[in-house]
């Protein structure tokens, strides 16, 4: 879009403007934006300027995308050179210069134009002519009154330094309209009686007339200094906000990544565990081996927790979705829907697990992933709640929320350091190792500890001095893991 492209498009039929410039700059850009607003309405469209004028302001409208060349060619776009128009034998002669614009609107009208405007770039000829103000004033009073009746168009646009002041005063008083400062306006300039008496203000008026535009001038220059400083800083700022939008992509391309990684870990640790248990299994019903079967101490719970732990690396790998996103989730639900769904847990003899929960307890975390370590926890209390109750409680601690769990087991060491307890270094080479109570909570709450940590939460186990096991999660409300859009490091 052209600089004043926006401010003359709102120009009515029957206008007369004028345009007190300073740069030739912006006298070209200024009539370049008056003629093409003309030729999108389907006006025929005249310039009266010099040859560099013409070739300056046709550059400026073949940019705006118009075709100058076959504007031209079916007489839409007119150029005409200006001593041509205004000058005879190096006289201004106004009637010469009225009857030329006549018959330029009689002839838009007979090719089926919708109208006709035109635009004059005259330079320093109107100064070099020798015009009196007072001529002038009449001359350009008999322009108002003509685009007025035939309700065409025209601009006049000039360097008020060429003038001097008193053709300056004739032009600003003759004009009903103004572009000053950039804004098409209602000229506080013009005069109306002094379109038919060809009157010039004097002097003091005059004067007050320019130093109103030096004034528009100032203040026109600095809002465009201020507009740029925003242009740049917007600039800055652009800059700036693409850095970060690079820097963000260039950490989602590390996590997706890592959680590649990951999952591929935990596939490959998933897979060679079920085809273990499912060896262990042949080898401890065959028959023959029924002597190295019985001194096997803790076999089936030993295999048990190793179907356990095969089972939650596959949740583990089932829930690193990279397109999985958070979403706001009732805890509460989550454990109440994951007990429903177990229901055999319940009738299990000296078994009984209890909830104690607010009415919701709501935050931003993943579903599938909290199903999935509520399951884990269900079954674990479960298999080793040993005649006590296993209880359950919720609390809303503000910014977090905790998932206690407490049951009774044996043993006052949790094991958690490794999913799988190393051999003690007292056995002898080959020999089978039992696996403990402890290690078999160890197997079987890992898959839940890692998950837990992935979410951006704590993960706690402790035994109490009466043997009572209890484990503490606490999760941020906006834990949003691995596969969350704003995903949390460690």
């Amino acid at each position: 879009m052209m600089v004043f492209e926006k401010e003359l498009s709102s120009l009515e039929a029957g206008s007369h403007l004028c345009a007190a410039t300073v740069t030739r700059d912006e006298r070209r850009e200024a009539v370049a934006a008056f003629l093409l607003d003309g030729l999108r309405r389907g006006e025929c469209s005249a310039l009266v300027a010099s040859t560099e004028h013409q070739n300056a302001v046709c550059i400026l409208l073949n940019q705006a995308g118009v075709s100058t060349a076959s504007l031209r060619e079916r007489g839409a776009l007119v150029l005409r050179d200006a001593r041509e128009v205004y000058s005879t034998e190096g006289r201004f002669d106004a009637k010469r210069t009225l009857e030329i614009a006549r018959l330029a609107i009689e002839r838009t009208h007979a090719l089926g134009f919708h109208g006709y405007r035109v635009a004059s770039l005259s330079g320093s000829l109107l100064h070099d002519l020798d015009i009196s103000p007072a001529t002038l004033s009449s001359y350009e009073a008999d322009i108002t009154e003509l685009m007025r009746a035939t309700r065409s168009v025209a601009f006049c646009a000039f360097d008020r330094r060429r003038l001097g002041n008193g053709l300056l005063a004739a032009m600003l008083q003759t004009h009903p309209l103004a572009l000053l400062g950039g804004r098409l306006c209602h000229n506080p300039f013009c005069d109306p009686p002094s379109y038919s008496k060809g009157v010039v203000g004097d002097a003091k008026k005059i004067n007050w007339m320019i130093n109103q535009i030096l004034h528009n001038e100032d203040s026109s220059r600095g809002l465009r200094e201020m507009n740029e400083a925003l242009i740049r800083e917007a600039a800055a700022l652009s800059l700036r906000h693409e850095q970060q939008r690079q820097r963000s992509d260039d950490l989602a391309r590390a996590l997706e990544a890592r959680d590649a990684l990951i999952g591929t870990v935990a596939r490959w640790l998933a897979r060679p565990l079920p085809h273990l248990f499912t060896q262990l299994e042949s080898l401890l019903q065959d028959e023959r081996l029924g002597d190295a079967r019985s001194s096997l101490q803790n076999s089936g719970h030993f295999l048990s927790s190793l179907q356990r732990l095969a089972r939650g690396l596959e949740d583990v790998d089932a829930v690193l979705n990279p397109t999985a996103c958070p979403e706001e989730t009732d805890l509460v639900q989550i454990v109440s829907e994951t007990m429903a769904s177990l229901p055999g847990l319940e009738d299990r003899k000296h078994v009984e697990i209890r909830l104690v929960a607010p009415g919701r307890l709501v935050g931003w975390w993943d579903p599938a992933r909290l199903r999935q370590v509520v399951r884990v926890l269900i079954e674990v209390g479960g298999e080793h709640g040993l005649g006590s109750p296993v209880d359950f409680s919720l609390q809303d601690l503000g910014a977090t929320a905790r998932l206690t769990v407490r049951f009774h087991t044996p043993s006052r060491d949790s094991c958690l350091n490794s999913p799988v307890r190393q051999p003690d270094s007292g056995k002898p080479a080959g020999e089978t190792v039992p696996q403990s109570p402890d290690d078999q909570i160890a197997l079987a709450l890992w898959p839940p500890r890692e998950t837990i940590r992935q979410m951006g939460g704590s993960f706690d186990l402790t035994t109490s001095a009466d043997a009572r096991l209890r484990i503490t999660i606490e999760l941020p409300r906006s834990a949003t893991g691995l596969a969350g859009p704003a995903t949390l490091l460690h």
